[in-house]
C-alpha cells in the first residue's frame, strides 16, 4: 500500500501567487491525495481553484479564517489533514514538477520507519553560472 500525500497550504491575500503555487501542486508527477488551503486573508482567494483540484482527481478543502495567523492556519490544515505524510507548502512558492515523487521515494527507502519528519528546501538553480 503506498503512503497518502496532504497538501497544507495556507494563504493570505496573494491569489495570483496562490494559483501558481496550485497549478505546480497539481502537475505533480505523482499528486497528493488532498489538498488544503486555509485563507486567512481579507481578499477572497482565486476563483475555481476547487475545480483545478477536482479536476486533476485530488480532493480539494478550502476553509476561511477570520483572524491572520499562519501557525493557525497550518494548525487547522493538520485538523483537516488525513494522509499518511503531511506537506506544508507555501503560497509563493511552485514546486518542481516530480517533489512529491522524490519526497515518497525518501520515506518508502525508511523501512524501519525512523524518518518522522523531512524538511526541504526548493532551490532555482543559478542560470548565471
Amino acid at each position: 500500500m503506498g503512503l497518502s500525500i496532504s497538501i497544507i497550504l495556507p494563504t493570505h491575500d496573494r491569489p495570483g501567487q496562490l494559483s501558481e503555487a496550485i497549478d505546480s501542486i497539481i502537475a505533480q508527477s505523482h499528486l497528493p491525495e488532498e489538498l488544503i488551503v486555509i485563507d486567512d486573508g481579507d481578499s477572497p482567494a482565486t476563483p475555481d481553484i476547487d475545480q483545478w483540484a477536482k479536476h486533476a482527481g485530488v480532493r480539494f478543502i478550502y476553509e476561511k479564517r477570520s483572524r491572520p495567523s499562519l501557525t493557525a492556519s497550518r494548525n487547522r490544515g493538520l485538523d483537516l489533514a488525513t494522509g499518511d505524510i503531511i506537506v506544508f507548502a507555501e503560497d509563493d512558492v511552485t514546486l518542481p514538477v516530480d517533489y512529491l515523487q522524490k519526497l515518497i521515494a525518501l520515506y518508502a527507502a525508511d523501512v524501519d520507519g525512523m524518518v518522522a519528519a523531512i524538511g526541504a528546501v526548493v532551490v532555482e538553480p543559478d542560470d548565471h553560472k
